[in-house]
Formats: C-alpha cells, structure tokens, sequence
C-alpha cells in the first residue's frame, strides 16, 4: 500500500525503517522493515484522504497535531489529526476509511461519544470534504 501510495503521488517522501543483524557469516539481513510515506513537509500520512486534509491544513496554516498510529490496526479509529488553533478547545479530526465496516462506525461512535472533544468527521466515500471548522 505504501509503495503504490508513493507511487500515485510524485510530491511525497518514502521512509523506510529497518532493523536487521549480522549472520553467523558475517552477511547483513534485515529481520524487519517498515515504509512511511510523508508529504513534502515530512508529515506522515495514511491515505491520500489523508494527506488532502494535511494539505488543506497546511494552506490555512492551521495549528495542529498528528496523530500516528503504531501499533493501532487499520481498524481502530483515530483521529487524523487534533485541530488547536487560537487557544480554542481541541477538535479531533476523523476521517472514515471508504471500506470501513458497521463495527468500525459503532466503534467511532462510542470513541466521539466519550470524548471530551468536539468532533469533526468525514466519510470520503459519501461526501466530500467538510468545511474546516473556524
């Protein structure tokens, strides 16, 4: 995914992330390796969803945090980014993967419902990309 990601999208960066050992003959192997795609500015992104959003947080000059997601599966929602600009309460940033499932929804629900911060979501494959909140 990764890979066609870069591919698809000529102004990004492709990091990749290995550790690896020495052979009891002296030759080099990886045991793991990962790829990170990140926009121009070196900010990591998921999906080209994704990235439209950093992108159009970028032309305002938005304050914000991005959120990352180590060792969270594809499955579990996160906000795509908090929203802090001007001293203003935070706003988690969601953006629904266009294949998620009912549990996915059910569990960003429950996330949004829970949370003590506002919410901005978008569905990509329904709608197009909601107005930025002010």
């Amino acid at each position: 995914n990764e890979l066609s990601l870069w591919g698809a999208m000529p102004q990004t960066h492709l990091i990749t992330m290995a550790t690896f050992g020495l052979a009891p003959t002296g030759v080099a192997s990886i045991d793991r390796i990962v790829l990170m795609v990140v926009t121009e500015t070196w900010i990591p992104f998921e999906h080209s969803y994704d990235a439209a959003l950093l992108d159009a947080l970028t032309r305002r000059r938005a304050s914000y945090l991005k959120s990352l997601r180590y060792n969270l599966s594809v499955g579990c929602p996160l906000a795509s980014v908090i929203l802090r600009e001007d001293g203003s309460a935070p706003i988690a940033m969601y953006i629904v993967p266009p294949n998620a499932d009912g549990t996915y929804r059910a569990a960003l629900d429950e996330l949004t419902n829970e949370s003590q911060m506002a919410a901005w979501i978008w569905a990509p494959g329904e709608v197009e990309m909601p107005p930025l909140p002010v």
